[in-house]
């Protein structure tokens, strides 16, 4: 009995084999997971140093050279502080302008025109109105300085655009008496434009007392023939009915007839019964008016200054006819394209007694 206690007492060497194993297992799984953290930790400390290298460059793009990094408010505070400070240096540059021109002896007109350059700037009845220039409209190609006066007092072009080309010619009236058509031929004028007559405050339409006698004296010496009329109508019917006496008038001319047909828009006085039309009224009777003229087969044509085109039109709505523009210096003030200019009223030609007013066809432009 003895000696079988002593045998149950003694150790198992299989189940410590076993142990050892284990232990030897668990060592080896904790030294792998160990490992592997450690790779781990160093990829995220690669991955991290590669982030910031790429925050650094971007910082350097942003500070450039050494300069600076502002945050969005110190940005802002710079941009005001500079806006602000351009805006005084344009001040003083504005008040500076405005010193010398007046220091030169510059009209208030032709300052103010420099210096709304993007406005078109009326004086009327002492005060001053601003136009903006549409963008949408045809402009004129004629650049300033483009014409100069000859030894006669006559417009020539003297500007570079090889395409341009002008043709002299005169506007008459029964105010111009008789006149010697044969002369003013030979003066070198090549067309001429005749009152064809007007409508009076009523809107009744009469035809020009010398009418007849320019016209036939303009053709009989080879000349160029156009002819205006003054409207004075009220609605678009009477615009309409004063385009058909037009029309009437022109019936034994039809075929000679080859420069425009133009309507004149005059100054309304205050008590005049246009005094009350809009710029839109205004339009609307002229283009009924010029839309008549045109179905006869004449090409129609509106006759203004700045201050009657830009007051009591909407040249927005009148774009599809010729202009004939009256402006009295060497540079229109004038944006949108024209086809006549009336530039003087106190000529002189052969042929026509007194003062006489002087134009130019321009074509090419």
């Amino acid at each position: 009995m003895a000696e079988r206690k002593r045998t149950h007492k003694e150790k198992n060497p299989n189940r410590e084999y076993s142990l050892y194993l284990v232990n030897i297992i668990v060592l080896c799984v904790i030294t792998l997971a160990a490992v592997a953290a450690v790779l781990y930790m160093l990829f995220m400390v690669r991955g991290l140093r590669r982030n910031v290298g790429s925050l650094n460059a971007q910082l350097s793009k942003l500070q450039g050279n050494g300069k600076v990094y502002y945050t969005k408010d110190q940005v802002d505070d710079e941009v005001s502080r500079a806006s602000a400070a351009a805006a005084e240096k344009e001040r003083r540059n504005v008040l500076m302008q405005i010193q010398s021109s007046l220091e030169s002896g510059r009209s208030t007109t032709s300052l103010l025109r420099s210096l709304f350059a993007d406005d078109l700037v009326v004086v009327n009845d002492g005060k001053y109105y601003f136009f903006p220039i549409y963008s949408s409209l045809g402009k004129s190609g004629i650049q300033s300085g483009d014409f100069d006066y000859d030894e006669t007092g006559a417009l020539q072009y003297a500007g570079s655009n090889e395409s341009i080309s002008i043709h002299k010619g005169v506007d008459v009236s029964s105010g111009n008496g008789d006149i010697d058509w044969s002369a003013v031929a030979e003066d070198g004028l090549s067309f001429a434009m005749v009152r064809l007559g007007a409508a009076d405050e009523d809107g009744k339409a009469t035809k020009d007392k010398k009418f007849e006698a320019n016209m036939k004296g303009l053709l009989d010496n080879g000349m160029g023939a156009g002819v205006y009329y003054e409207l004075n109508a009220a609605t678009e019917e009477e615009a309409i009915a004063q385009a058909d006496f037009v029309i009437t008038a022109l019936q034994d001319y039809e075929d000679q007839v080859t420069y425009p047909v133009a309507v004149i828009i005059k100054r309304v006085e205050d008590d005049s019964r246009l005094a009350a039309l809009s710029r839109l009224e205004w339009s609307r009777n002229l283009n009924a008016f010029c839309e008549k003229i045109k179905e006869a087969g004449y090409t129609p044509m509106i006759y203004g200054n700045l201050a009657t085109f830009l007051m009591q039109t909407d040249l927005s709505r009148l774009d599809a006819y010729e202009k004939w523009i009256a402006d009295f210096s060497n540079n229109v003030y004038f944006p949108y394209k024209y086809s006549l200019w009336q530039y003087s009223t106190s000529g002189q030609v052969q042929g026509i007694g007194g003062n006489v007013h002087l134009d130019i066809q321009i074509t090419g432009d």
